[in-house]
């Protein structure tokens, strides 16, 4: 039967949020065009792939470039085997539930769709636990790969998604036993091991003399049929029937005639005779099935290994791969007939003249070709600009070498001197140009100083985007809305909502505001989960640098303005491309009125979904506003990243809610309605105010706080803080424009304030930079033209002339200020502090200019 098996994974909030995936060969852009998005749109966001270490250095560099998500929405780690890393497993974690899909598939387009592959499956939750010891055993196989990894990769797998599954145990298992699963049908699991190996296995499983028939469908062979001579000998009563296709696989020969073996054509079989496509493509065949057959009882063994004894191993030698298969028995079920091996067909009578090709890249008798590296390379991360490198030394090393570092081409970007080799583990700090993000580099190696590789290639994790797609389920709110916003599958009213959240009154405030005086709250700060930390304790931690390090990659006002940002970049693109294709077509003057069509004025009822914008805006405001107006009287306060994110954050929400967004229900009954023109004017109201609340403690702020600094060698902080601060002048512009530009004639004194708002801003920070123009038609294109660009630029030329002509000046403690009158020496001036007007003493106010 047919399936595709990501497409049938069950999905879901209370379904699966990880998955452990192990493959010999990988197909990258497969992987991230096709699997990652299915994973994500199931919500499984913890991704980890094992990989055949000698596969991956040979696709690193060669077939990676252009990936988007590698080692950060999914990790990836080479597996050294002494031949092969070739089990194929989907193993797939939930809260209460557990699922492993494995066989003969590989990742990648063959695996999952053109070649004839077998998979099996077992499934167990809180309420059926039948399958659960095999579940449980395949865990402890594949955490023993995990275990030769190091570093964040280990952790994740060996704990972090242990520890997010009710159904794990510590329980001693038997390993390689039947266990019933009803129907007469009973399950062994069968792999390799340092003292156990498949063939061991099942001499111990089967009754060896009561097998009459073995029937064999698999693509690679020893050449010699060394492993089927051995089975011969195993099962001294069977004959075999070996299924073969011709032209592609490895088949045996070189093999002596035995006539208790004979070749059968695969292709004349049901299963062979399928094809790709209506064309007639043939499917390669690259499942593996060895089925023993005996008066009582059939055994069916599938999974990754083939018939050789680099897969299975012998009677005298232990085999060179790690393999993992199923071992099924049942005296009432008809295996050959489920996967359509129900006819003899064609016999194969010379096997001779068969040519052996490996089409798939796969000979699993092919040894380690990096055998003679020094250095085994188990795990990289790097978390801001610390690259931490975990290794095996192989060998003893007289001469020095590099950790170099490529980036997606293959091309190196950098690379560090090694002259002891005598730790484990390597840390070195990048510089501010190795943290370009052009240059972080996607894999290392070790490479000598003639420039040969003397180690594996190991992909580069990127722990602080990593840490976000944890399963742990504090977490799983912020990875529904960054993966909403991500797939721009949401709306601002859940950003503005969740930011509410934020905002809370957080219980432990008296232990916060003395953050810093006890180090026990220090570390509790520490300690707790970056992403999940309310505003408070934020703030409270990024006044330890290491934490803000942390804080700017993984906190949630981080993620969330990343993805909106790269959601402002797609839209834009999208929409340029677009026009550019309708005015080739001459058609977009035509597009324009379709997309800006007049609005009907229909009635909008005013019930709980109309009246929810509103609210959340407002409770949103004034949440906000308190944070903000703490944050002034709090003489530890610095004014930094994580300031300029909530206001970026913040003041988006509320904008697109406001202006940008007409998404509004118009219910079918008219009874308690307004217009959709009246609705919009409250809407703009409610922005009115918002803004002029939120820029008036936002100024205050920067009166009463000093901005952060950072010291040598944190180019990475003062990179991210000034990009940041960009931002967030470009949106103080752009929200001040868009209520200058709403207000009526009869309302200057709003006009004032607005002005007076931007100018202490701009006194304090410099203009927005060149940059703005750009970043404001990315922008409105985004949004579907909702605001003008040359109106926000006409505003910001309006508040230059503001500080030019002597209207404004700047007092000592009061900042810019509006200067009306003269009287007996003093200024009576107006400031952001009251709507009411003052008096300074001239000697106190000084002229200024932008």
């Amino acid at each position: 039967m047919e399936r595709k098996i990501y497409k049938e994974i069950p999905g879901g909030k209370s379904s699966f949020h990880s998955a452990v995936l192990t493959t010999f060969s990988f197909n990258f852009h497969h992987f991230e065009g096709q699997v990652l998005r299915t994973l994500k749109e199931k919500w499984i966001t913890s991704i980890n792939v094992l990989v055949d270490q000698n596969m991956l250095n040979s696709s690193l560099g060669v077939s990676s470039n252009y990936l988007k998500s590698i080692n950060q929405a999914y990790a990836v780690n080479g597996i050294k085997s002494s031949g092969a890393f070739h089990p194929k497993i989907n193993f797939f974690i939930g809260d209460s539930c557990l699922l492993a899909i494995f066989g003969s598939g590989n990742l990648t387009p063959g695996g999952h769709g053109k070649n004839h592959e077998v998979f099996s499956g077992f499934y167990a939750n809180s309420v059926d636990k039948t399958e659960l010891p095999l579940l449980l055993e395949l865990w402890e196989y594949v955490i023993g790969f995990a275990k030769q990894m190091d570093g964040y990769s280990a952790e994740r797998i060996c704990n972090t998604i242990t520890g997010c599954c009710d159904l794990f145990s510590n329980k001693k298992l038997v390993k390689h036993q039947f266990h019933n699963l009803g129907d007469s049908l009973d399950a062994a699991l069968l792999y390799n091991e340092k003292d156990s190996d498949i063939y061991h296995q099942l001499s111990d499983l089967i009754p060896t003399n009561n097998i009459e028939r073995i029937t064999i469908v698999c693509p690679y062979y020893d050449e010699d049929g060394a492993l089927l001579k051995n089975l011969c000998q195993l099962f001294p009563n069977a004959h075999l029937d070996i299924y073969l296709q011709e032209n592609k696989g490895l088949p045996p020969t070189q093999m002596e005639a035995d006539e208790r073996i004979t070749f059968y054509d695969f292709n004349e079989t049901t299963r062979g005779k399928v094809r790709i496509n209506a064309l007639g493509d043939d499917r390669m065949l690259h499942a593996k099935v060895f089925h023993f057959k005996s008066a009582e009882k059939e055994y069916y063994l599938t999974g990754s290994v083939n018939a050789t004894l680099a897969g299975m191993g012998s009677p005298s030698s232990p085999p060179l791969n790690d393999e993992l298969c199923v071992l099924y028995a049942s005296s009432s079920f008809d295996f050959l007939d489920s996967i359509g091996i129900n006819n003899v067909g064609k016999r194969i009578e010379d096997i001779s003249a068969f040519p052996r090709k490996d089409c798939y890249g796969e000979n699993p008798t092919v040894t380690d070709s990096y055998a003679k590296q020094f250095i085994k390379i188990k795990s990289i991360d790097l978390e801001g600009r610390h690259l931490k490198v975990y290794i095996d030394l192989k060998h003893i090393l007289n001469e020095p070498s590099y950790l170099t570092a490529f980036g997606q081409n293959g091309v190196k970007v950098f690379s560090f001197p090694i002259n002891d080799y005598r730790q484990k583990t390597f840390e070195f700090t990048l510089s501010a140009e190795q943290c370009d993000p052009d240059l972080l580099p996607q894999y290392c190696a070790f490479v000598s100083v003639s420039g040969a590789i003397i180690s594996n290639k190991q992909p580069v994790n990127r722990i602080d985007k990593l840490r976000n797609t944890n399963p742990e389920r504090n977490l799983r709110t912020i990875r529904e809305i960054i993966g909403k916003v991500e797939a721009g599958q949401f709306n601002e009213l859940e950003i503005a909502d969740y930011l509410t959240q934020l905002y809370r009154e957080d219980t432990g405030a008296k232990r916060i505001s003395s953050y810093g005086s006890f180090r026990e709250d220090k570390e509790e700060i520490r300690e707790k989960d970056i992403a999940t930390l309310s505003y408070d304790e934020a703030i409270a931690a990024s006044r330890d640098t290491s934490v803000l390090s942390k804080i700017v990659s993984g906190h949630i006002t981080s993620r969330l303005w990343e993805s909106l940002e790269h959601i402002f970049d797609s839209k834009s693109n999208a929409i340029s491309d677009e026009l550019m294709e309708e005015e080739e077509e001459a058609s977009a003057t035509e597009s324009k009125e379709r997309k800006v069509e007049n609005t009907v004025d229909n009635g909008i009822k005013l019930g709980n979904d109309i009246m929810r914008p509103l609210s959340i805006v407002r409770n949103l405001t004034e949440k906000y506003c308190s944070n903000l107006n703490k944050a002034q009287f709090n003489e530890e306060h610095v004014i930094g990243i994580v300031d300029y994110l909530r206001f970026l954050l913040s003041s988006h929400a509320i904008t697109a809610i406001c202006h940008f967004n007409e998404y509004m229900p118009f219910p079918k009954d008219k009874e308690n309605k307004m217009t959709f023109s009246d609705w919009k004017k409250s809407l703009h109201s409610l922005y009115k105010e918002a803004i002029l609340s939120i820029l008036k403690q936002f100024t205050l702020l920067h009166q009463r706080r000093k901005v952060a600094k950072y010291g040598e060698n944190q180019d990475d902080l003062i990179f991210r803080h000034n990009d940041l601060l960009n931002k967030t002048l470009y949106h103080i512009l752009l929200d001040a424009a868009i209520v200058y530009n709403s207000l009526e004639r009869q309302e200057p004194v709003v006009k004032e304030r607005i002005i007076l708002y931007c100018l202490n801003i701009f006194d304090q920070y410099g203009l927005p930079n060149a940059g703005l123009k750009a970043y404001l038609e990315k922008l409105s294109a985004a949004n579907n033209n909702a605001f003008y660009p040359r109106q926000v630029l006409r505003m910001l030329d309006e508040i230059v002339n503001a500080s030019r002509d002597g209207t404004y000046k700047k007092a000592e403690k009061s900042g810019i200020c509006k200067v009306d009158s003269v009287q007996d020496g003093k200024y009576r001036i107006k400031t952001i502090y009251s709507d009411s007007y003052s008096f300074a003493n001239k000697k106190d106010v000084s002229d200024f200019t932008l």
